[in-house]
């Protein structure tokens, strides 16, 4: 029923995302509170680990503090401007240091495209079946990777003739 959909959407919501994900989501200015603490502490994990000169201005902008003055995050003022913009828009408050501003425009102008996710979901559908449910997430990803791995070099090869 509702729990078992509910359970399945959670863990594949759990596979799908990422830090990188839960970053991009703390650094939008549209963001509205409603990252669980786990998931804003993996972000700043995430941050310290891949972007240790970012940690600093990810806490300004958490506490508002400046340059992220309170009005800049009006709805009136965040709903006109995409993320990225929002944040070009602080390039002369922060420089243009590439440690600070090029990992926040990165976050933001990745691709996001639903058909990778979709295929690696359609194929932990193949690999973790009703009959091999005692799979654990980790052998189930490796068995995926393989799978995709092996459907990739058969499609090459078949381009081959």
């Amino acid at each position: 029923g509702d729990k078992t959909a509910q359970k399945k959407w959670k863990e594949r919501y759990n596979q799908a995302m990422t830090p990188a994900h839960f970053l991009a989501h703390l650094l939008n200015p549209r963001r509205s509170s409603d990252m669980d603490p786990d998931e804003e502490a993996k972000a700043l994990e995430f941050a310290h680990d891949r972007f240790p000169a970012l940690v600093p201005t990810a806490m300004k902008f958490l506490a508002k503090a400046a340059p992220f003055q309170d009005f800049k995050f009006e709805e009136a003022v965040v709903s006109q401007l995409t993320p990225s913009e929002w944040w070009r828009s602080h390039t002369h408050a922060l420089g243009s240091e590439d440690n600070v501003m090029k990992p926040i425009l990165t976050l933001y102008s990745a691709t996001a495209s639903s058909a990778g996710v979709e295929r690696v979901f359609s194929s932990f559908g193949l690999v973790q079946s009703k009959l091999r449910n005692r799979l654990g997430n980790e052998k189930a990803a490796k068995l995926v990777f393989l799978f995709r791995a092996l459907n990739r070099s058969v499609d090459l090869d078949a381009e081959d003739y």
